[in-house]
């Protein structure tokens, strides 16, 4: 039995959009000329907090939420007890440093500066681009869209002088971060022809770089051509799965076999490595872990389940079927404290939207998968 939750649309995946972990999520659900925020509890899903705002921009840090309105106005969060104040300013806080803030421009939104904690601002202008991350000691500035000749590097939160830099002779494809850390998925072409450079026959590697000194930690090569990287900030691991095996689908086959990998961020050490059983010839997609298992979404389409780290048998594997009977993909998903699962489906279905509350041990009746034996066949979506 499912808890539908009846409201408009709100995205809530936290692992993806911030920074630090909060032990709430922050929906808002958008509505004609303003936003419905909500505060919700990730022990229960219960609405710890609720208020309207207008469009804008959001902006997570330690201890406190900003919303920048277009109007110039902001309404300020403070994440222990849930107060707000609302105030204008010119200058407004996207990232928080021990001594300093990195600060938008609202006039101009292509202009950043750093705001020490004596409120001097100092300019960033042509030393920061559009594509970066933020650490605890700094920004990462990144340059990723060209296959050759990417690079890396560190700008100082107290000074804005570049710390360090790595140049790299091909592809980086995805940067993400924990802590100190840095992740990328890196593309090397360097064993192609230049008239062969594609992502399939790419060598690609997952890099884990410090993030104070530049140094790289680990690399792991992938078969993996999914190249998001997949962290959970909770467990301070990063996800992935392995093709070992795999047979042309023109020939009638697909993925034969494949590992999941949970890997420590800060130290590269392999925490589980498992062949699943049974595969399912589309793959998984690992999404977040507790202490038994990791989560997965079906790599095409969108079931979920868990995969027991221990052996790597899945345990169970469900499809989420809506009021009207249709299979749903899971977009967003989480697991709340209580044991539960929150799982929220792409937007826009003929159906609907949906976002509901599923209890494992009351459906399990309905599972597909049952302590590795596939009970029935994975049901397709419909749009």
């Amino acid at each position: 039995m499912l808890t539908y939750i009846k409201s408009e649309y709100g995205f809530f995946n936290p692992s993806d959009n911030y920074y630090f972990m909060y032990d709430f999520l922050m929906i808002d659900f958008f509505q004609e000329n303003q936003i419905s925020r909500k505060i919700i509890s990730i022990r229960d899903y219960s609405i710890i907090k609720e208020y309207n705002t207008t469009a804008g921009f959001t902006y997570y840090l330690k201890d406190k939420i900003i919303h920048a309105g277009l109007d110039g106005y902001c309404l300020e969060l403070n994440i222990k007890d849930f107060s707000h104040v609302e105030y204008k300013t010119r200058y407004v806080a996207k990232g928080q440093f021990e001594n300093s803030e990195l600060v938008i421009d609202s006039e101009d939104r292509s202009k950043f500066f750093l705001r020490t904690n004596n409120l001097d601002l100092i300019s960033l202008d042509g030393v920061m681009s559009k594509s970066y991350v933020l650490l605890q000691n700094g920004i990462i500035e990144y340059f990723k869209n060209s296959k050759i000749n990417n690079w890396l590097r560190c700008i100082s939160s107290e000074t804005s002088e570049e710390t360090w830099r790595i140049d790299f002779p091909w592809q980086i494809s995805s940067v993400a971060t924990f802590d100190n850390v840095i992740i990328i998925s890196y593309k090397d072409y360097s064993n192609l022809p230049s008239d062969k450079m594609n992502d399939f026959h790419a060598a690609i590697y997952n890099i884990a770089i410090d993030g104070i000194t530049g140094k790289e930690i680990w690399r792991i090569e992938t078969t993996s051509h999914n190249l998001d990287i997949k962290i959970d900030k909770n467990y301070g691991v990063m996800l992935c799965m392995q093709p070992i095996e795999y047979k042309a689908p023109q020939l009638g086959g697909g993925l034969l076999n494949a590992h999941v990998m949970e890997i420590d961020i800060r130290t590269g050490k392999h925490l589980t490595d498992v062949s699943v059983t049974p595969i399912d010839w589309h793959g998984f997609k690992p999404e977040f872990v507790d202490e038994e298992g990791i989560f997965y979404t079906h790599f095409v389409y969108g079931s979920f389940g868990k995969i027991r780290k221990s052996d790597g048998i899945l345990l169970w594997e469900f499809d989420l079927i809506d009021e009207k009977g249709d299979k749903r993909k899971v977009l967003d998903w989480l697991k709340l404290s209580n044991g539960k699962l929150v799982l929220q489906a792409p937007p826009n279905h003929k159906n609907g939207n949906l976002t509901c509350i599923f209890d494992i041990e009351e459906n399990m009746h309905e599972a597909s998968v049952i302590n590795g034996i596939r009970v029935k066949d994975v049901l397709k979506s419909k749009k």
